[in-house]
């Protein structure tokens, strides 16, 4: 339950941005240091952010899980990301923004 529901995060962000379009994408980055494509690229993923941090405030509380279950799904989506082709850099950034609005 808890690694498909990650695995339906990881393909969401997939669909939205594809790896080879996050070359030089990061998303601490200021948007005003950043070109229209980048731009556009940056507020899918805040976007993408937001949408999947309700999600898993969602699944959290219908299923109410614990700590290791939080733990779980987020290691669980992490390595989906990796194993997508996701650089280990933008795993850690989204991950991290997730854990911040999913505490």
């Amino acid at each position: 339950m808890i690694d498909r529901f990650a695995d339906e995060l990881a393909q969401e962000v997939y669909r939205c941005v594809n790896p080879e379009k996050l070359v030089d994408i990061d998303l601490k980055q200021e948007s005003t240091k950043l070109s229209k494509q980048q731009k556009k690229i940056h507020k899918t993923l805040n976007n993408l952010v937001h949408t999947a941090s309700i999600r898993i405030n969602d699944f959290k509380s219908m299923h109410r899980l614990g700590i290791y279950g939080k733990a779980r799904l987020h290691l669980k989506f992490k390595e989906r990301l990796l194993e997508m082709g996701y650089e280990e850099k933008f795993v850690k950034d989204i991950n991290h923004s997730l854990l911040l609005k999913t505490p």
